[in-house]
């Protein structure tokens, strides 16, 4: 988590690809952190030179360009 929050910190979107990832098991990293309150959402952008090859839960490839480190918030209640 410590690396990932590195990569990541919470709050602050990124271009991964600018350090040199070009493919990403969102869903799965997703599944791992989601028992620790977090998920990293993508966000599409303009800029090809700048995608991620991202896999879904069904192996499907998404292309991401910003990525983004949040918290969960639990039903009802703020975190």
């Amino acid at each position: 988590m410590a690396l990932l929050q590195v990569l990541l910190p919470e709050g602050e979107r990124r271009y991964l690809r600018d350090y040199g990832i070009l493919t990403l098991p969102l869903a799965q990293l997703n599944t791992v952190l989601a028992p620790m309150g977090y998920v990293i959402v993508g966000h599409k952008t303009r800029s090809p030179d700048r995608f991620v090859a991202c896999t879904d839960v069904h192996g499907q490839v998404e292309r991401y360009g910003l990525f983004e480190l949040q918290r969960i918030e639990e039903e009802g209640h703020g975190i």
